[in-house]
């Protein structure tokens, strides 16, 4: 098992900078890569959210679940998404990636979608 370790960097006696490293000044994540993966399942109150953020070579850094009242799934995915990619950062600095592409692309997909099924309800609400 290796040693991780947070690393604070100082200036004028304040961090300026926090982030998780492993022996031998390593960075957390080899290549500088985070993969995240989620799940959104609906439940009467809205959704239940989780994610995970793995290394290259599979190990957990960290995981959450939790409920959101959102009523859209494709909000709740931007919200399980958004959420994962807050705890890459605060670990270190690293791209992050879910299914083998970027989280942007899957965030900005996922916002279109979003975009869509909200403009097709205002749309129904004005016809009746």
């Amino acid at each position: 098992m290796e040693c991780v370790y947070r690393v604070n960097e100082y200036s004028h006696g304040l961090i300026t900078r926090s982030y998780f490293e492993r022996e031998g000044s390593r960075p957390l994540f080899e290549g500088s890569v985070a993969y995240i993966g989620y799940k959104v399942t609906e439940i009467p109150s809205g959704y239940l959210l989780s994610y995970e953020v793995l290394t290259e070579s599979g190990e957990q850094v960290a995981f959450k679940r939790w409920n959101s009242n959102v009523k859209i799934k494709e909000k709740a995915e931007i919200e399980a998404l958004e959420e994962a990619v807050r705890a890459v950062y605060r670990c270190a600095s690293a791209e992050c990636v879910v299914g083998g592409e970027p989280v942007s692309e899957v965030l900005r997909r996922l916002e279109v979608a979003c975009e869509k099924i909200t403009n097709e309800g205002s749309q129904e609400d004005v016809s009746q």
